[in-house]
């Protein structure tokens, strides 16, 4: 099994996954938002579907104070 990494931001969202060993995490790529979280649950349920993953882990990307981004509907979307 291998943990999957969201680097969710406000424009992009960061996608990275371990190898077979969960030993490095390489990024697999990043996925342009465009206003939408639909592409990005559309484009993750296809890679959670490629690869077994047990673990997912959301990172905060935005450059606004904490409390702001945890309270954000788009954040709470993907990583809730």
């Amino acid at each position: 099994m291998r943990m999957l990494g969201i680097d969710y931001g406000e424009t992009r969202v960061g996608i990275a996954i371990t190898d077979a060993l969960n030993i490095t995490a390489q990024g697999l790529e990043t996925i342009q938002r465009n206003g939408s979280d639909k592409i990005v649950l559309k484009r993750l349920d296809e890679i959670l579907e490629q690869y077994e993953v047990d673990t997912i882990v959301c990172r905060n990307a935005f450059k606004h104070e904490w409390n702001h981004f945890r309270k954000s509907k788009n954040y709470r979307s993907i990583c809730s």
